[in-house]
């Protein structure tokens, strides 16, 4: 029987809009299995120091990232520790954060391009944009089945390296979509290397009522925030 080794490829803090510290973020993904998790906060990588420093102790591979809201879609960049620099932070043009990303070496992917409900970002019409990003992300916890098998299309199309992610932002969601590593790894820069070589494949994705159900947590919660001081601490 073949070995796989699980990474969340999307995930989300306090430092954004998630409600997980990230010693929360991190001993669920433990908890549930998983090699790695990936931290990918919207447009800051505020809370990624934190997470690296937390891996050993906690035992999982922690990859640095970030969520950029461009102009025509939300793109993941891997491999970013340092904050994006000031020119990326307020709705810049995607092909202009897909240079800034290759002349780093960061990986690249196109979060859930076909959006939340059934909307697609202009990304999946601009043909230069989807020839410069390394991935497409193909399966998202949080985006319809549906959108899901849209984005796997779009991937084949243009011979994109498939991602997964389960856009986690309650400890209910993390692991939901994943990718399977076919080799173990013991740091991030491993992990991209598989995804290079093609050395994984990807898995899982929810049902639209599994999604709402989820959404309305979200809401409670924010209504209803948890008081205690080691809670509230990135």
């Amino acid at each position: 029987m073949s070995e796989y080794w699980l990474v969340d490829f999307h995930t989300h803090t306090v430092c954004s809009d998630g409600l997980m510290t990230v010693r929360e973020l991190l001993l669920t993904a433990k908890k549930r299995g998983l090699t790695g998790i990936a931290i990918t906060d919207h447009d800051t990588t505020r809370c990624v120091k934190k997470a690296l420093s937390s891996a050993r102790e906690i035992g999982i591979v922690v990859v640095p990232g970030i969520e950029v809201s461009t102009r025509e879609a939300h793109l993941l960049l891997y491999g970013i520790v340092e904050e994006l620099p000031e020119k990326y932070r307020s709705k810049p043009s995607i092909l202009e954060v897909l240079d800034y990303a290759r002349e780093n070496n960061y990986f690249s992917s196109i979060a859930h391009p076909f959006g939340r409900i059934f909307k697609p970002y202009p990304v999946v019409h601009l043909r230069e944009a989807l020839l410069k990003a390394d991935g497409i992300e193909v399966i998202n916890g949080r985006t319809p089945p549906k959108s899901n098998e849209k984005a796997i299309r779009l991937a084949l199309r243009y011979n994109k390296i498939p991602t997964a992610g389960s856009d986690a932002h309650i400890p209910e969601e993390i692991g939901s979509a994943k990718i399977l590593l076919k080799e173990p790894v013991e740091n991030y820069s491993q992990i991209i290397e598989q995804l290079y070589r093609n050395k994984h494949t990807v898995y899982g994705g929810r049902s639209l009522r599994q999604i709402i159900s989820s959404i309305l947590k979200k809401r409670l919660r924010r209504l209803f925030p948890r008081k205690t001081h080691e809670e509230t601490m990135p």
